[in-house]
């Protein structure tokens, strides 16, 4: 049984892929919308939703954030009035952010600016264009503390004195690690039990065993359903377990969502554990190897750096830490030998590239 195209990605790079992998899904986004953006979530017609092709993530932040564009019809009182845009951008790094809503503005100004480009195909000037909207959300993985994210107003200098000629953007702001277990659970239908999952993923084994134990359960019903959605959510429940969980429980917790599930499924499911085993021991033996030599090079190049800069700044150790691209280490590397001081090198960090 091979890997589906659209698990691939999240079995090989679980960390980066995980989170698009699931608002991938149309249910899981109107799940969360439905809870965050109730009003707004009435008009979408998410049966008929797409995943969009582009990415807006710029390459030096490819390892920090992640995003999904989605649209939809938009309907007001049962008839079909344009569509609407959902743009996530998923911030994954283990740090909050402060300037993720600068860059969530630029994102989202660059998805009008492409209606508007898409509108100058059919029409020969934009008198009379009127866009599309876009609901902005931006969803926090990580671990720490962060309430909400500050208005663009707070990060220009003299932002009171300028106030309204500031450009402004007020995104949905979801935080995972401050999300209340109950409100996941009761309030985001079953993408929240998913998300109690991740939440959940660092519990003691027996704990998470509990855990893992009353969101298959959950997923489980819907079988009968949405077998195309039960089949996406145990797909990505397996390889959480075996990119979350320590080696040695791997292979049991794959068992234990096999036996969970109803007895007629068994078979596909543990098929689903067999397959994503014997991907990662495949990925790992060709990987290995490629991975060392991106540790070397990421060990030399801090070393380096500390000893001829002597304080490498936290942006950039971060940036280091996270990249695993070979060739943009060896820029890096050439980048060095020519410096004179660290802003000579072309970190997104120091707004070089």
């Amino acid at each position: 049984m091979p890997l589906p195209p659209d698990v691939a990605p999240l079995v090989r790079g679980f960390a980066n892929n995980s989170f698009r992998y699931l608002f991938r899904q149309a249910d899981n986004v109107a799940d969360l919308i439905r809870w965050c953006k109730p009003k707004i979530a009435r008009g979408i017609d998410f049966s008929r939703i797409a995943v969009q092709p582009e990415t807006f993530v710029t390459p030096g932040f490819a390892e920090l954030e992640s995003d999904v564009l989605l649209r939809a019809p938009w309907r007001i009182g049962g008839d079909e009035e344009g569509g609407i845009q959902v743009f996530i951008l998923i911030e994954h790094q283990s740090e909050p952010d402060e300037l993720a809503i600068f860059r969530a503005a630029r994102y989202v100004l660059q998805i009008y600016d492409r209606q508007e480009k898409q509108g100058l195909r059919t029409h020969a000037n934009t008198r009379g264009l009127r866009f599309d909207p876009v609901l902005p959300l931006v969803f926090y993985s990580g671990t720490r503390t962060w309430e909400k994210l500050p208005s663009m107003r707070q990060l220009v200098h003299q932002g009171s004195l300028f106030g309204l000629l500031i450009p402004s953007l007020e995104p949905v702001f979801v935080n995972l690690a401050e999300t209340e277990p109950n409100v996941l659970q009761k309030r985001i239908g079953t993408f929240g039990w998913v998300l109690w999952l991740i939440q959940q993923k660092r519990r003691k084994e027996d704990e998470f065993r509990d855990v893992l134990r009353q969101v298959v359960a959950r997923v489980d019903k819907l079988h009968a359903g949405q077998p195309g959605r039960w089949e996406h959510l145990l797909w990505f429940a397996h390889a959480l377990v075996y990119h979350a969980r320590e080696t040695e429980e791997r292979e049991p917790l794959a068992d234990f969502i096999r036996a969970t599930v109803r007895q007629a499924e068994q078979p596909e499911v543990q098929l689903m554990g067999k397959t994503i085993a014997e991907s990662l021991i495949e990925e790992g033996k060709s990987m290995g190897v490629l991975e060392g030599a991106i540790a070397s090079k990421r060990e030399t190049l801090l070393l380096l750096l500390r000893v001829k800069f002597k304080r490498v700044p936290a942006a950039i150790t971060a940036e280091i830490e996270a990249t695993q691209d070979g060739q943009q280490f060896d820029a890096w590397l050439k980048a060095f030998a020519l410096a004179d001081k660290i802003t000579d090198i072309p970190f997104q960090s120091t707004g070089k590239k």
